[in-house]
């Protein structure tokens, strides 16, 4: 019976986990954004991001921007699609940030951009740049937004060489933009993610099904119990609400009657 018992177990937590593959992979699945060149990607059954009208050649779109991270204390020269020069540091880049009035990093480089696609639908173009240095672009979709705008977040003080912005623009939505002049050549990568929350919920609820029908096996074919009683910890279970109950009346209950404050 205990083998009878284990093989079950076992089929339930292969389930589970086959409905946690199933579960991300048609997650990930709707979240891909195919590269259609250096300034776009295509959203299946949305459309396609161009962002070649935005970006502008040979210069900086966004030339000297004042990060909103308070310890940030750079500035940056940023663009999309196309990349700049920018003294003698900043080749061929999306992002230089400007250190001082001498010091110069590129943060991202203008050649095979990645875009990341959460399941909110938002999209974020990844740039590197020298060393370990990232540039994140994330497109906020705005429909209303014909004129472009380009918001600094910067270097959070806990992620060192992690650059942040915001791109704002009719541009960023899918079937937003027919294109710019500029030629765009091919290239570019797809990376895909699950937003943490999403994650959570899936594995909370694999977990769940893995404890109720292991337990409900365990208690029928090892312990012998039917009905209720194929519950686990049903014991456990049944005063939850009391002590839900009790601890709403503690919160709730006059400081008096625990021998605080007395009322005036």
């Amino acid at each position: 019976m205990a083998r009878l018992w284990s093989s079950w177990f076992l089929l339930a937590g292969s389930a589970a986990l086959c409905l946690l593959g199933g579960l991300v992979r048609q997650a990930t699945a709707d979240s891909k954004c195919t590269p259609t060149g250096a300034c776009g990607c295509t959203i299946a059954g949305k459309g396609t991001i161009d962002l070649s009208s935005v970006g502008k050649v040979g210069a900086p779109a966004w030339p000297d921007l004042v990060p909103s991270e308070a310890t940030d204390i750079s500035t940056y020269d940023v663009n999309v699609c196309y990349g700049f020069s920018d003294g003698t540091s900043c080749k061929d880049t999306t992002c230089c940030q400007l250190h001082g009035a001498s010091l110069q990093y590129a943060c991202g480089y203008a050649a095979s951009p990645s875009y990341v696609v959460d399941l909110q639908g938002k999209v974020t173009v990844t740039y590197t740049g020298d060393g370990q240095r990232i540039q994140y672009i994330t497109l906020i979709c705005d429909p209303s937004a014909t004129t472009p705008r380009m918001a600094a977040i910067g270097e959070h003080k806990d992620e060192t060489n992690h650059y942040y912005f915001e791109l704002t623009s009719k541009c960023a939505c899918p079937g937003g933009c027919t294109g710019g002049d500029a030629t765009t050549t091919a290239g570019g990568s797809v990376e895909v993610s699950l937003a943490i929350g999403w994650v959570l919920i899936i594995v909370f609820i694999v977990l769940t099904v893995v404890y109720l029908t292991g337990g409900a096996l365990f208690m029928r074919f090892k312990m012998q119990r039917t009905g209720a009683d194929l519950i686990p910890n049903r014991a456990v279970w049944t005063e939850i609400p009391g002590l839900i109950k009790d601890g709403v009346m503690f919160a709730i209950s006059p400081i008096t009657k625990r021998g605080g404050y007395q009322k005036t």
